[in-house]
């Protein structure tokens, strides 16, 4: 469950997160992270956003957008794509901190056809 509230919550809708703005972010991302935030994308380790929440000063962003950031990245077909039962999620220097399992595999699933039904 913890996969579901971190992942795929909703952004708040007060302070939304321009593409310009993701950009920025996700190349300060891939430059200060390489090893997590990588071409193609790997699946991010459950929690990671705990672990980015200082660096949202030296972008001056708020936590909701931040969390707009990491509910955008992960949403990418390409960041979907990489979900596979037992690929390894990293942290982010790179280290492996557990694998992607059934039910998360499962949920992603349920969303997408969820959404397709909602069209």
């Amino acid at each position: 469950l913890e996969f579901r509230r971190v992942l795929f919550r909703s952004p708040p809708r007060k302070q939304m997160l321009s593409f310009e703005l993701y950009l920025k972010v996700l190349r300060h991302m891939q430059e200060k992270y390489p090893k997590c935030f990588s071409k193609p994308p790997k699946p991010l380790a459950i929690g990671i956003l705990k672990d980015v929440l200082a660096e949202r000063q030296a972008l001056e962003i708020t936590k909701g957008q931040l969390q707009q950031f990491f509910h955008r990245y992960c949403g990418k077909d390409q960041y979907k794509q990489a979900l596979v039962v037992g690929v390894e999620r990293v942290d982010l220097e790179g280290n492996v901190r557990s694998t992607v399992t059934e039910k998360e595999v499962a949920f992603l699933k349920g969303q997408e056809t969820t959404s397709k039904n909602s069209k």
